[in-house]
């Protein structure tokens, strides 16, 4: 009976729910936000939380505030991935459940992982970026520089960003916890409209919204 129950079991609503509160985990990540704002790491080794830091995230308004979480805790590495849980001591089989290949981790679930990677390309193409080197945790082709980060391409780059994170992320979870599957192009669509719309409410970018759709 001991080496039954220890044993790994596939993630599901039934396996989450039994052994994490969503109370806890909701204090939790508030803690690990407010944990990380009072502190300043003298060299961070997270490209991905360089990139957020480097373009004003924390500043710009036009990002739906449940994006801009999901997107500082998956930059922290925070989110309740199946590795993050397997390291809680919590036994889980581990694999990826938007490529059902590979194991699931922060890298691999926003970045390495073949569905991800399907909806990071269409978005670079959709913003007129190039696509041949596509890794944005190794390169930086996405950030823009200083003087960009006051105008409408510079928020329409934030706005996506924390958005396919958010939508990604969501993905992983309604198949999870509802059983049910959209393809990256329907994903890719959520991002578009979610930029759209937040774009659209900010009075300073309305004007360049039709651009979207160039």
């Amino acid at each position: 009976m001991s080496s039954s129950s220890s044993a790994a079991v596939p993630l599901s609503q039934q396996s989450v729910t039994h052994y994490i509160n969503p109370i806890t985990c909701i204090i939790h990540n508030l803690q690990v936000i407010r944990d990380s704002a009072g502190k300043r790491a003298s060299k961070s080794l997270n490209p991905l939380r360089d990139i957020l830091i480097e373009n004003g995230f924390s500043n710009d308004r036009s990002i739906v505030p449940s994006h801009r979480v999901v997107a500082i805790l998956a930059a922290q590495r925070r989110l309740a991935t199946v590795d993050n849980l397997q390291h809680r001591g919590l036994q889980f089989v581990n694999r990826c459940t938007l490529c059902k290949h590979d194991l699931e981790t922060h890298q691999h679930l926003f970045f390495r992982c073949s569905f991800s990677q399907e909806v990071w390309t269409a978005l670079k193409q959709w913003q007129h970026l190039p696509v041949s080197n596509f890794d944005l945790l190794e390169q930086k082709k996405w950030s823009y520089d200083s003087r960009s980060q006051v105008g409408w391409a510079a928020a329409w780059f934030r706005t996506a960003l924390a958005a396919a994170i958010y939508g990604l992320w969501m993905e992983r979870n309604r198949r999870i916890f509802m059983n049910q599957e959209c393809s990256a192009q329907t994903v890719v669509n959520r991002v578009k409209y979610n930029v759209a719309v937040r774009l659209y409410m900010n009075p300073r970018f309305s004007n360049f919204v039709d651009r979207l759709c160039a």
